[in-house]
């Protein structure tokens, strides 16, 4: 098992690393965060880096952005995901999106990541979140 999530964990950080390398201009972050929903994440990251392949949205990354300053988070079910940024670095985004866990109590009183949240819904141009992503 723990190689099949070693495996997973390369094949999606090899993806965000390609798709950052195409030479597209606008940012597509995915939150994540130790417990987060693995599908809330994989999800829209295969989604949109699909979408990223062709010419109509070619101008999109799709990036991974971790809430604390770590490479590395594991998802509920055991997926480890190795990150491209994290919200210390403040990366500028045209579109976040902001997923959900069973927890959520620890993000809500997170004021670092509040205060991220804020200022990316003031300069991107949409976000998103699934579920108890919303709160």
């Amino acid at each position: 098992m723990v190689k099949y999530l070693i495996v997973l964990s390369v094949v999606i950080n090899t993806f965000c690393l390609s798709m950052l390398s195409h030479g597209a201009d606008k940012n597509i972050g995915v939150l994540v965060f130790d417990g987060v929903l693995t599908s809330d994440v994989t999800a829209p990251i295969e989604v949109f880096g699909m979408a990223s392949r062709h010419s109509w949205f070619s101008d999109y990354n799709v990036i991974a952005i971790n809430v604390k300053d770590g490479e590395y988070v594991t998802t509920n079910e055991g997926l480890v995901i190795k990150t491209q940024s994290h919200i210390g670095l403040n990366p500028k985004l045209d579109v976040l999106i902001v997923p959900s866990s069973y927890e959520m109590g620890p993000l809500i009183k997170n004021e670092s990541l509040i205060s991220f949240i804020k200022r990316t819904g003031q300069s991107a141009d949409w976000m998103a979140s699934h579920c108890s992503g919303a709160q």
